[in-house]
Formats: structure tokens, sequence, C-alpha cells
């Protein structure tokens, strides 16, 4: 069953911010443009991420949850009674999310739903690997 938008006037989709300004574009500037061709009555929030800076990717990171997340970006809108749409690409934590999330209210949005693409793996440890390939390949 495919999956509809419903445009409501107090709606607003928005990307998650990425560790850099050209990850960003990359990654959502389709997305966008299918956007603003299908549904141009939605309210589309691409350009309301400002980037200040670069930052560290977490989606392969080790130990990525125990990472803070640096901000490297700012809403430059006022979202205030907004119900914002937030769109990423893949789930790894939920920490960007959460911040994300807090990002949005201090400008008066809030988030109604997210959507993920994908969710991030953890590579296993090169012992669960071998041990699990061992275990598999005895014959008994």
């Amino acid at each position: 069953m495919p999956i509809t938008l419903e445009s409501e006037d107090d709606c607003v989709i928005m990307f998650m911010p990425c560790s850099k300004n050209w990850h960003y574009k990359k990654r959502f500037s389709a997305l966008n443009d299918f956007l603003e061709d299908y549904y141009p009555e939605s309210s589309n929030g691409y350009n309301f991420i400002t980037y200040t800076g670069e930052r560290e990717s977490l989606h392969l990171t080790k130990d990525r949850t125990k990472k803070s997340l640096e901000q490297n970006y700012y809403i430059n809108c006022d979202l205030t009674g907004k119900k914002v749409v937030v769109v990423d690409d893949l789930f790894t934590t939920g920490g960007s999310l959460l911040d994300f999330k807090k990002q949005v209210e201090k400008k008066g949005g809030k988030v109604s739903c997210a959507l993920f693409l994908g969710k991030t793996f953890q590579m296993p440890d090169k012992f669960n690997v071998w041990f699990t390939a061992w275990c598999n390949t005895r014959r008994d």
C-alpha cells in the first residue's frame, strides 16, 4: 500500500542535519526536489538549516553511543505552531534526533514524527566473526 502525505498548513518537512553541509545536500537534495515537484503545497524545510562548520560523522564511529554530538548548525527560521516531520537517511542511536527535536522546540515547533530510510549496524568484533564461522563449519 503506498504511503501518501496529507497536506496540513502547520506541517513542515525538515531533514536531519548532517556532519557536513555537502553531506546534507548530497543526501537530501533529490528527495527535496521530489517533494517540491509532487507535493508543492507542503511546507518544505530543506533550507531552514544553516551550517556553522563540520563535525565528526557518527554513523561508523566506534563506541558511537558514548560520543557527544557537536552541534554544527542552527535552524534559521521561526517554527512557532508548526508540526515538524523529520526525515533522515539512517537511524543510528537516536541521539541526533533527540538533539534536533530540542532545536526544533527552541524555535517553537513540535516534532510530530520522524522517518528513517534505514538503520546502521555495528560490525561484530573479530573474535565473534571467527567463533561464528568456526561453529558453522564444524561437523560432528
